[in-house]
């Protein structure tokens, strides 16, 4: 599993990459603002963006993203399908390839 963070210094992006740095997951920054997104999250399984609602920029456009991207597969933070509590992503650990249901949670706070 790769996830994709929208980075933001000072903001949740810098906890989230100091976690997966710690627990070895792989990760990538990737800018959702950019023309190219979809393609920098080709290799990757989810996008952890903490849109802010006081930009408008976010305002408008972190929804639809993460709406298509839902919809194409990707696991999104935030999203609206979870069966993970409030705030708490799945993440599939490396195990899952000889173990379909292994995974850990994951909490991007």
């Amino acid at each position: 599993m790769k996830i994709g963070i929208h980075h933001r210094t000072g903001y949740y992006s810098d906890r989230w990459i100091r976690y997966c740095v710690e627990q070895g997951i792989d990760y990538k920054i990737v800018n959702c603002y950019e023309t190219n997104i979809i393609e920098q999250l080709k290799d990757c399984d989810a996008l952890l963006w903490h849109h802010m609602h006081v930009d408008y920029r976010d305002t408008l456009f972190a929804k639809q993203l993460l709406f298509s991207l839902q919809q194409a597969g990707k696991i999104v933070f935030p999203g609206k399908k979870s069966n993970a509590p409030s705030g708490v992503v799945e993440v599939p650990d490396a195990s899952v390839l000889s173990n379909p249901k292994a995974s850990r949670s994951f909490t991007p706070l």
